[in-house]
Order: structure tokens, then C-alpha cells, then sequence
């Protein structure tokens, strides 16, 4: 239910993040008791984000660079929810608890600092193959996958090892330069666990579309700088370089050319935060623009700060850049501001001279702008963790961060991986035009469903493709359904244009498909259906002669057809004495539909009424052919919506019925022709 009002007045801050927690602690300090604060996070934590890079490269402890914001305020009311819905006009959030249930809570003022969201879709591939770096399941995910890029190298061939040791990490700004540089080391000092990766060097690759590293540093030297220490780590620096579309085992580039990649890791891709788009404000660079003292523009109470916020600084004329650095400021100056602004005294505009820029660059090496200075090398690095670790959120995190830095100096980083069960992982995959998702004699792992793209379906590639599959289909079920799930493909499936795939794994497809019967009967009749489809497409290409098999030759002038205006209840009467079912005509006998059992069930399943026009159950948009169509291609298209009689009309832009084709007829005499034995059948599994 929803929250009682208070009688008080109430600063909801929705976001724990930095600008979050920073603010909450401000506005303990400066207002009575009697202003309830209230702060609204999805999360029940905070990251110290600056070192998710070392968490990745497993030289700091996770759970050291995280901290709940119950323990770093004093009489804050923390709720962890997810706000999804902002009434400014009513003063009133609406939020979302773990069930799933809303709830409305008014405030006073409404503090925005939620921060920006990952948005990896501007890059074919890229949500389906890369690894972000924005939370902290984001840098254990990476460590896991860097130490299985090890253990899988370690048993691959020769060959093969090279490949699967390949890293791109997308993006050399701040973020991607620090974690190539960790990833460098990570990779260097765990080969001593592999005798055979002893000598290899690992293929690292640092993509960025501008001319040099950092491009946010003032001083191109420290760039330069950055680029020559991550070159003598062997990080393969390619600038003026774009991603184009990422795979599962590699990455193409603008320029047409590709390179191998066992893991991708993206640095960039934010995207606006959908709960600001609530307030139907018009944005700026895909951020909530606010006026000088962060009062988002047009509204009285409500303030935005943070990643998600267009802030001008009035120290230096230009919009704040979103950084953690900027956020802790913003968040002092609005303490101060709505302190002000409840008391009836004039607010301030944020201002704020920054103070540098930091960032570490692996093996003991950073580069720093600090107060117009450059420092570069081991002593940039002994300023950034001494920066770093004075802002830690708590004195106990600041000794447990201090104690992981010198561990890492006596001991190598812990190598242990934590296998995910893959057979149980429902994901998604790319694959570039070309690609193969499985070829033929693959053990089977997923049912796949296609989201975007068209592929195509091999027995022999040098007698072309027996089939396409267009989105909404899905395949794969067929080797998942035969052998207790551990079957091997039948034929190959090869991707035409660039192709998106929902892969449910094998163990949650059994466990789907062992709990419902319907799902199973159903997979396994449309595998069937498929199958014969295959078949009957194999039968044509080995035998030529068949296309001559025209739908005129077996022609029926009984057009088996209905007016659209029939109703249910005469449907069910004609169906007692028609088993194949009828093609809906409309005035101009144009087919619009057709009708069978299968409709007829469905609508008794739906409790329609007997005077219901059959125009509301009928199958819609039925396939069609032409006299001069191969009566063998034709009738496959019924295999795949369960029709008995296929409508033959004029042509397939007028519609308008001629006759009909029973199937039987077709197979008939095409059995009759054949010289040889049936080819063996199969499918897309």
C-alpha cells in the first residue's frame, strides 16, 4: 500500500550513487530534524566506481569498494526500489518494490540523481557479445571471463590459441585505457599457472575512433605518454578505428577488416535514464538540463545532479562533464541550495574550478593533471591510489582497500574461476552476414529464436540452401528433442544478412519443455512439419524434372469458398460435411482468409458466440499461389500453418480465387515419379 504522508516536509533523492549519498550526508548536517530525507535506490549500495578496473583485474577485493548507504548516514530513510515514474504536477513519485508492486510517495522537493544507463545497441553485437564496466557484477564478470580465456587457451590447439587469447576493449578514454592496462597485467602475471601460456603474448587490442588516448587530458603529452607504456605492455593501440559489429569470435571494424576476439570488453554506449524522460522536458545531449543553481528548467522543486544532469558551471562558462568528481561537488552546492531554498533565501549557482584528472594505466604506471601540473609514471600512480584511497566512503573500507593493494604486491592475483552452467544460459548472439550458428555434426546446446536477420539452412552447401528462417522463427529444437537432449545437428544453419538470436540453453529448454506438455507437443509438430518441408526442398533439388510440376496440373475449379460475412455457427455446420476447411472470399472474391477446425477450436476455446463473423477467427493472410507456380514449393507453405487446401488466384496483387490444390494430389504423383529412394529427412536442428 501506499506510504502514509508526513506531516513534515520530505527531500526524496532518488539514486545511492555518489551525488546520492553525498547530498544525504550534506542535508543531515544542515537541516532540522524535523526534514525527513528519504533516499529511493535500486541498489542498496554504493560503487566506488574509479576501481572497478582493479576489481577486474583481481587485485582489490569486490565487496571493498562497496558500501551501503545506511552505514554512511545517520537518520536518512533508505528504501531500496526501482522510481519509475515521476508527477511532478502532483508532487508524487511512484516506485516499484522487489514483488513488483507500485507505490506513490510525495516529497517537498525531488532531488534526480539516478546517473545515466548502459547502452550497448549502437553496434551490432555489442549487447550480446561485450562486457560494460559500470557495476560491480559487470567487473567480477570480466575477471571470470579473462581467467577462462586462460583455462580454454590452455587446452586449445596451437592454433587456436592465439584466437581465443585475443581481447578488444572498446573505447581508450578513461575507462578503457585503465582497464587494457589492468587486463595487461591480470593476463601477465596469472601465465605462470598455464606452462603452455608461459610465452605467449596475449593479443590486446584498445579500439578508438579519435587520434589519441584520453582525449580528455589537456596535455597531448600525457596522452602520448599513456599510448607509448600501453604499447611496451603489448596493448595493441588502434586509433582512428570504429567497431562495426561484434561476434562471438570477432570484431569488425569500420574499415571493413576484422580481428579476433575471445572476449570484447565496451567502455562506452550511455543512454538516457527512462526516468527522467517521465518529465516530459525536453533534454540536451541526452541529459536533463538545469538552470544555474540545478533546479531542473520549468519546474519549482524539482533538482537534478549528477551523470544524468546538464549542470552549467559558473565558474568556467561550460556545461559539467559527468563525472564522480563533478557529482560530490554539485551535491555540496544543492545541500546548500535547498537549505536555502526552505529557509526563503536566495540560492547559488554551481560553480566549481576542477581540480585533475587522474588515471592509472597498469604495471605502476598513471598519468595526472592536477592543478595545471603533469605527472607521469610510477609517481602519477603513487598520487592516484593516495587520491583514491582518501575518498573511500569509510575509514574501514579506506584499511581493507590498503591492505588489498599491498597483498598484491607480495602475492599473484587469485586465479580461480567461477563456471557458469552455459547449458542452462539464456542469452542473446550475434552473427556477422557469413557466420555459421552451427554447422552440421555440432553437438546441440541451444534452441534459438531470431530477433533480427535472415539465415539460411544446409544439408550440402554445393546444392545451396533447403530453406531460409526470417524473425519470429525458431530453430535448433529438433537435436534438443532426440537422443535425452544429446543429439547433433542435422544440417548447418548459416547467417545471410547480420543476425540477432535469443539462445535458450539446453538445460532450460528440457526443464521448459518436461514441465509442458503443450510446449513439447508443439515443438515437436512443428519440427516435423519442418522436417518434411526440408525433405520435399531436397527432393527438388535432386531431381530437376520435378519443377515442371505446375499448380495447374492439378487444378480444382471447386473453390471451397466462404463470404466473409458467414458466422461461426454456419462455419461449424458446413464442417460436417468438409474436412479441409474453406477460403474466405470477400464481395469481389479476393481471398482474405481461411478457415478450418484449427480456427473453429480456437474460437470455441475463446467462447465466441455463434453469430461471430468468421472475419474475427479466421487465419488472415493465408498463402496463396499461381497456376504457373511449382506445385511442389507451393504446398510446402501449407506444412507451416495447417492448412488442407491451398487457394490458387489470378495473380498475387489481385487475389481473386480460381480454384484450389489439394496437397495429396501433389504428393501423389510426385511419389509416383521419383526414381529413387526418399532422401533421409531433417531439419533445422
Amino acid at each position: 500500500m501506499d506510504m502514509a504522508e508526513s506531516e513534515n516536509q520530505r527531500i526524496v533523492v532518488v539514486g545511492g550513487g555518489f551525488a546520492g549519498v553525498t547530498l544525504a550526508q550534506r542535508l543531515e548536517r544542515q537541516l532540522a530534524k524535523t526534514v525527513e530525507i528519504v533516499v529511493i535506490s535500486a541498489e542498496n549500495h554504493m560503487v566506488f566506481t574509479p576501481m572497478l578496473p582493479e576489481v577486474a583485474a583481481r587485485t582489490v577485493n569486490p565487496l571493498h569498494i562497496v558500501v551501503t548507504g545506511r552505514e554512511m548516514t545517520r537518520r536518512t530513510r533508505w528504501m531500496k526500489a526501482k522510481v519509475t515514474h515521476i508527477h511532478s504536477e502532483h508532487n508524487e513519485v511512484v516506485y516499484e518494490d522487489d514483488r513488483g508492486e507500485s507505490h506513490r510517495l510525495s516529497y517537498t522537493h525531488l532531488v534526480i540523481a539516478c546517473g545515466a544507463v548502459v547502452n550497448l545497441d549502437t553496434i551490432p553485437g555489442m549487447a550480446a557479445h561485450a562486457i560494460p564496466l559500470k557495476s560491480i557484477g559487470d567487473a567480477l564478470q570480466l575477471g571470470n571471463a579473462l581467467i577462462g580465456l586462460c583455462e580454454a587457451a590452455s587446452i586449445a590447439d596451437t592454433a587456436d590459441r592465439q584466437r581465443i587469447l585475443s581481447v578488444v576493449v572498446v573505447g581508450a578514454g578513461f575507462s578503457g585505457v585503465e582497464i587494457a592496462g589492468n587486463i595487461a597485467d591480470l593476463i601477465e602475471r596469472v601465465k605462470y599457472y598455464y606452462p603452455l601460456l608461459r610465452e605467449m603474448q596475449p593479443r590486446i587490442s584498445l579500439l578508438q575512433r579519435g587520434k589519441r588516448v584520453l582525449p580528455e587530458l589537456a596535455y597531448e603529452s600525457l596522452s602520448e605518454f599513456a599510448y607509448a607504456k600501453l604499447r611496451e605492455r603489448g596493448v595493441e593501440v588502434l586509433l582512428g578505428t570504429t567497431a562495426r559489429e561484434v561476434t562471438a569470435e570477432r570484431v569488425i571494424l569500420g574499415n571493413g577488416e576484422s580481428i579476433p576476439a575471445g572476449l570484447v570488453v565496451c567502455t562506452i554506449g550511455t543512454a538516457t535514464n527512462p526516468l527522467i524522460e517521465t518529465l516530459n522536458i525536453p533534454l540536451e545531449q541526452k541529459r536533463q538540463p538545469t538552470d544555474p543553481d540545478m533546479r531542473v528548467k520549468g519546474l519549482r522543486n524539482v533538482w537534478a545532479i549528477g551523470d544524468c544532469a546538464m549542470v552549467p558551471n559558473a565558474k568556467t562558462g561550460e556545461k559539467s562533464p559527468p563525472t564522480a568528481q563533478f557529482a560530490l561537488r554539485q551535491a555540496v552546492q544543492l545541500a546548500a541550495n535547498l537549505r536555502n531554498e526552505l529557509a526563503g533565501k536566495p540560492t547559488q549557482p554551481f560553480s566549481f574550478q576542477p581540480l585533475g584528472l587522474m588515471a592509472a594505466i597498469g604495471h605502476r604506471n598513471a598519468v595526472a593533471e592536477v592543478m595545471g601540473m603533469r605527472i607521469s609514471g610510477l609517481p602519477a600512480w603513487f598520487l592516484w591510489r593516495g587520491v583514491y584511497l582518501s575518498k573511500m566512503p569509510s575509514l574501514v573500507r579506506k584499511f581493507q582497500v590498503a591492505v588489498d593493494w599491498a597483498w598484491e604486491l607480495l602475492f599473484p592475483p587469485n586465479s580461480v574461476e567461477l563456471s557458469a552452467q552455459s547449458e542452462r544460459k539464456t542469452d542473446q548472439a550475434h552473427y556477422a552476414a557469413g557466420d555459421y550458428v552451427y554447422r552440421k555434426g555440432d553437438p546441440a546446446q541451444h534452441l534459438f529464436l531470431v530477433q533480427r536477420g535472415r539465415a539460411a539452412i544446409y544439408r550440402d552447401e554445393e546444392m545451396g540452401p533447403l530453406g531460409t528462417l526470417e524473425p519470429g522463427d525458431h530453430f535448433g529444437e529438433g537435436a534438443l528433442l532426440a537422443d535425452g537432449g544429446e543429439g547433433r545437428r542435422s544440417v548447418s544453419v548459416r547467417a545471410i544478412t547480420p543476425l540477432d538470436l535469443l539462445r535458450l540453453g539446453r538445460g532450460d529448454f528440457q526443464r521448459l519443455a518436461d514441465s509442458m506438455t503443450v510446449l513439447r507437443e508443439g515443438m515437436s509438430r512443428e519440427y516435423l512439419l519442418r522436417r518434411g518441408a526440408t525433405t520435399a526442398m531436397e527432393m527438388l533439388m535432386s531431381q530437376p524434372d520435378l519443377f515442371e510440376f505446375q499448380v495447374s496440373r492439378f487444378l480444382r475449379a471447386d473453390l471451397c469458398a466462404l463470404e466473409e460475412g458467414v458466422s461461426l455457427g454456419k462455419v461449424l455446420e458446413l464442417l460436417g460435411d468438409n474436412s479441409a476447411g474453406f477460403n474466405i472470399v470477400n464481395a469481389g472474391g479476393q481471398v482474405t482468409g481461411y478457415v478450418s477446425r484449427t480456427e473453429v477450436y480456437t474460437a470455441m476455446q475463446r467462447q465466441l458466440p455463434l453469430d461471430t463473423p468468421v472475419t474475427r477467427f479466421m487465419l488472415l493472410n493465408p498463402p496463396l499461389a499461381t497456376p504457373d507456380d511449382n506445385a511442389i514449393a507451393a504446398t510446402l507453405k501449407l506444412l507451416r500453418h495447417d492448412m488442407e487446401l491451398l487457394p490458387v488466384v489470378d495473380d498475387l496483387k489481385n487475389r481473386k480465387l480460381i480454384g484450389t490444390v489439394c496437397p495429396l494430389d501433389v504428393f501423389k504423383h510426385v511419389s509416383g515419379a521419383q526414381h529413387r529412394e526418399p532422401a533421409p529427412l531433417g531439419s533445422a536442428g
